[in-house]
């Protein structure tokens, strides 16, 4: 029996299925598959679902994609810590743990005003203020492409220094 969405006689999606296979992508968090299933609506109904030629794999693959989606946004909008905050140790780490973690920062920080500033602001941006690619680019101002290949080389020529840089090399 196929069952139509109240929304428009020839939509091909059921709300309610939506919503069930959104919960399971979401491991039963409520809200988040209830959003989940709204942004697939919206999707849905933006790109015109009655027209498809199979909305089924369609409606499959982009339930699952914004599921990742999702996943990664939160993933890397979690509280990072930022160099400034980790140089004074934590309270709970032994005193020469702490030492030791501080003199790594301070080394980090040497070799990282060393690189040329578009490869430091790239990792600046995302590694320590926890940006996404996406949004370091748009707030430099370059291509997304440009600020990803930045951030490969500017790991690249720091691991390069710190190699160089280390007791046992």
């Amino acid at each position: 029996m196929n069952r139509r969405s109240p929304l428009s006689p020839n939509f091909p999606f059921d709300p309610k299925r939506i919503l069930r296979q959104a919960r399971s992508l979401c491991r039963n968090d409520e809200h988040g598959a209830e959003d989940l299933a709204q942004d697939f609506l919206v999707r849905a109904l933006g790109v015109g679902a009655e027209t498809l030629e199979s909305p089924e794999q369609w409606g499959a693959a982009v339930l699952s994609n914004l599921a990742r989606s999702s996943w990664a946004r939160a993933y890397r909008s979690r509280e990072l810590p930022v160099a400034e905050d980790m140089a004074d140790g934590t309270p709970d780490l032994a005193p020469d743990l702490a030492l030791e973690r501080a003199q790594c920062i301070s080394m980090l920080r040497k070799h990282l005003r060393r690189l040329p500033q578009h490869y430091r602001s790239a990792l600046e941006l995302t590694y320590l203020q926890g940006l996404s690619l996406a949004e370091a680019a748009t707030r430099q101002g370059v291509p997304y492409g440009t600020l990803r290949a930045r951030r490969q080389r500017g790991l690249r020529k720091l691991r390069a220094q710190l190699k160089n840089n280390s007791p046992d090399s």
